[in-house]
């Protein structure tokens, strides 16, 4: 149920980047860099390679669903305050 719920956020905060016409900041910036840090999240494990063809997986707990719940989130309340507050000011 988390997983379900934080890939709705994540969905949710990148259409907003997506649609909303905003020009590049640093809010965008750290949407999509933590799109690509989080990307393990979104198929369930993780891959460690220790040589090429060793490597160990892991599977991944609902605490980092959690995480990403979280970052994306205040990255969307961030954004939101950001696009109110200081854009009517420019």
């Amino acid at each position: 149920m988390i997983r379900e719920i934080s890939i709705l956020t994540v969905a949710i905060v990148v259409l907003y980047f997506l649609i909303k016409k905003r020009r590049l900041d640093f809010l965008a910036i750290y949407c999509f860099s933590s799109l690509i840090y989080y990307l393990p999240l979104f198929f369930g494990k993780a891959v460690l390679v220790v040589s090429s063809n060793n490597y160990k997986e892991y599977k991944l707990s609902n605490y980092f669903y959690l995480i990403i719940f979280l970052n994306f989130s205040l990255l969307l309340f961030w954004t939101s305050i950001y696009d109110m507050y200081v854009q009517k000011k420019e």
